[in-house]
């Protein structure tokens, strides 16, 4: 769907603010130690302890099979624009898991609104749980919730085939941006058969091919940009359509004719009728 959680980003809303806990993460603390998470430092992930429990709440959700990741992604995109863009990171996660969780019935209503004002109150608390091999059980499932490969079938296009993106605006969830639609790109390679996330995210699962297909800058930004850049993005099979070679007339479908006299007609405003 189109809006602001368009998977290629929107623009027009400011500049990045980088400050605090996320500018922190490569520039090492006051007493000197590396935040660094690949240097073995005390580096901490989340702001503060809730992000944490959302986050065992995605792990929890995915594995146990209630939801996808596309069904999930669904569910944040599905946000009043103006809560979404006002709320935190994790607040986006709370929000999409709590409608995934009382859509499935996974959690009665009631009581979900009783936990959520105990916990508005200051009088909430998490229960605590030790079950060893859990944690790898749930990581299995988050692994199926991701979606893999599917069986092989013959590709529609090929390494050096010039295609164009559709031009669609889907009701529902979409991986495909919208900057790059209507654009025209060369594929650059063939990735196999992947799931359809405009389909998973419905409940309805499906496979494509996926292909890298790669973008000039141009072509996407205007006469401005670097002719030496390029954009390389993976887009699956319904996205894209052939470009016909220069000096190939598309079919006149309309007219239904190989000779083109019929269809003349439908060049007047009245058509054929």
């Amino acid at each position: 769907m189109d809006g602001i959680h368009d998977v290629g980003g929107m623009d027009g809303f400011g500049s990045l603010a980088v400050d605090g806990h996320d500018a922190d993460i490569d520039t090492g603390t006051d007493d000197g130690e590396s935040t660094d998470p690949l240097s073995g430092g005390a580096y901490e992930p989340f702001h503060e302890r809730w992000e944490g429990v959302t986050y065992s709440l995605f792990v929890a959700t995915l594995g146990n099979g209630v939801a996808n990741i596309d069904e999930f992604r669904h569910s944040i995109e599905r946000m009043d624009p103006d809560r979404y863009l006002t709320a935190r990171y994790y607040d986006r996660w709370v929000t999409g898991l709590s409608r995934l969780l009382l859509e499935t019935d996974t959690i009665d209503a009631e009581d979900f609104w009783v936990r959520t004002a105990a916990f508005a109150a200051g009088e909430g608390s998490v229960p605590e749980r030790e079950e060893p091999g859990l944690v790898g059980d749930l990581a299995a499932g988050v692994a199926d919730a991701y979606g893999s490969e599917g069986e092989p079938r013959e590709p529609r296009f090929e390494a050096g085939e010039a295609v164009r993106i559709e031009n669609v605006h889907p009701e529902g969830h979409t991986r495909c941006p919208g900057y790059v639609r209507r654009t025209q790109g060369t594929i650059e390679a063939h990735r196999g058969m992947f799931t359809l996330p405009d389909a998973s995210a419905h409940g309805e699962p499906a496979v494509e091919p996926l292909y890298e297909v790669a973008f000039g800058a141009q072509e996407l930004w205007g006469e401005e940009a670097d002719p030496n850049v390029a954009v390389t993005l993976d887009l699956w099979e319904s996205y894209l359509v052939p470009v016909a070679p220069e000096g190939d007339a598309e079919p006149n479908e309309e007219a239904g004719t190989d000779d083109g006299d019929e269809g003349n007609d439908t060049d007047s405003p009245e058509g054929t009728g």
